[in-house]
């Protein structure tokens, strides 16, 4: 139970009202970055004087499904009379495999690609200037980078891919990879690296000590050949082209990336090279690992078989983009924090701020807009004789949501199950493969009610009355 709590704020009369039977955490999601970045709030609910709104929190209770909670009406007076009362409580879809924090922290959105009308024919298929910042290619005139000009060599379609190292000086170039549109090799050359070598990445870039010792040619000799090959007016296809044009340090103008050619479904997560061969050339590559040569030629093949294609070859039915509950408020400055949860460090992003020792009361009235915290003693129970644990614990949690929402007018409590009671699910299961002969009728009735609590997820948008 919390012992202190900060001041009690002034009251308001702010209420939110869910107009629907069941939606998903991503709702909760677009409500909350509705509310705190001003765009529209979603159709699914309706908040009255949200001006007195001024902190949002949601609490996880994993393991606690909606029937169990129905069953505890007696030792959970609140909770259930919130579920029992009109625009308060709401049913919840299911997780999907990533898990209800990743649900509800990263939001899957469709994305779609509108294609300039000014541009025809090949133009179609290459990097538009305007894109070169957003995907990091190098700049034209940024400052130590050099530019391909029309005194090189070849204008055909022609294929590249570097491999780098890592050196006391970064990362450094190792090999550089030129070949024509008959894949020809043009260029092979390894680098002579400037600072003396960490690890030669040999799992990811096929680099090894001989080849580097063997190494005739500096980065600037290996920068020039390249220079002297590829015209301005070449099409350069790559794979990832941002990392060999930023390893090179070369602007050129005309490029066109496999990477963006055959976007993956969940932008801007991208296809490997690899995965592109198997797919649409029915080869397999970097079988053990990468060389270069090779590399550059996959990525020739894959744009000479969109231009014969077309442009919707190879581009899934949807892509979807995916937007990260913190980046967004991040764009207002809102603030949020983590309290009493791990969150895997690929979700730590934005303002979110982690506090895995912390109590909710620490970051009531404060600089905080949202707190999310999840509350684990159910799921830290054992699968054996714990009805009155169970009990015991959702009276708690009952009191002390019940307190936190009456002294926090300004704030609404969102609380939500997440998922239900996993642990008791999964140790029936186990029970009924290892019993299958000699299981009861009972048991069997309580592991269907088990599998069928799994599905009773829920949330309750609490205000003061």
């Amino acid at each position: 139970m919390e012992d202190t709590l900060p001041v009690k704020r002034k009251h308001s009369c702010m209420l939110l009202t869910v107009i629907k039977d069941k939606i998903r955490l991503g709702d909760i999601h677009r409500f909350i970055v509705g509310f705190f970045t001003s765009q529209p709030l979603p159709e699914w609910c309706v908040l009255d004087q949200p001006e007195y709104l001024q902190q949002i929190v949601l609490i996880f209770l994993p393991g606690l499904d909606s029937t169990t909670l129905k069953t505890l009406k007696s030792t959970s007076p609140y909770l259930n009379s919130q579920m029992s009362t009109t625009g308060r409580y709401c049913k919840i879809d299911n997780a999907s495999k990533r898990g209800y924090l990743n649900d509800f922290l990263i939001l899957q959105e469709p994305v779609s690609f509108n294609i300039p009308n000014h541009l025809s024919g090949i133009d179609l298929f290459l990097v538009q200037p305007e894109d070169f910042s957003r995907n990091n290619y190098p700049q034209e005139n940024q400052k130590s980078y050099v530019k391909t000009s029309s005194s090189g060599t070849h204008k055909g379609p022609l294929g590249i891919d570097c491999e780098m190292i890592k050196t006391s000086c970064g990362t450094e170039l190792a090999r550089v990879s030129l070949v024509d549109s008959k894949y020809h090799t043009l260029y092979d050359e390894y680098v002579i690296p400037q600072g003396e070598v960490i690890d030669y990445l040999t799992k990811y870039s096929g680099i090894t000590k001989n080849h580097i010792s063997s190494a005739s040619k500096t980065f600037s000799l290996v920068q020039n050949d390249i220079l002297n090959l590829i015209n301005s007016e070449a099409i350069l296809c790559g794979h990832s082209l941002e990392n060999d044009l930023q390893a090179l340090k070369l602007f050129h103008k005309r490029i066109a990336d496999t990477a963006l050619l055959f976007p993956h479904s969940n932008w801007p997560s991208k296809n490997s090279l690899k995965s592109l061969a198997q797919k649409f050339l029915k080869k397999t590559i970097q079988n053990g690992s990468h060389n270069s040569i090779e590399d550059a030629i996959t990525a020739l093949q894959l744009f000479q078989l969109k231009l014969k294609l077309g442009m919707s070859f190879g581009v899934p039915q949807c892509i979807y983009k995916e937007n990260h509950l913190c980046e967004s408020l991040a764009q207002t400055n809102s603030r949020t924090v983590a309290v009493g949860l791990r969150i895997p460090n690929e979700l730590i992003k934005g303002n979110l701020s982690v506090d895995y020792g912390g109590k909710v009361k620490k970051y009531l009235i404060s600089e905080y807009n949202v707190i999310i915290c999840e509350w684990r003693e159910i799921k830290k129970l054992g699968a054996k004789d714990r009805q009155e644990d169970i009990k015991e614990i959702v009276k708690k949690w009952d009191m002390k949501i019940k307190k936190l929402v009456e002294r926090f007018t300004n704030t609404m409590f969102i609380v939500a199950n997440g998922e239900g009671d996993t642990s008791l699910a999964n140790h029936l299961d186990q029970m009924r493969n290892e019993q299958f002969f000699k299981w009861t009728i009972e048991q069997e009735r309580a592991w269907r009610q088990a599998q069928l609590n799994l599905n009773q997820n829920f949330a309750l948008f609490c205000t003061p009355d």
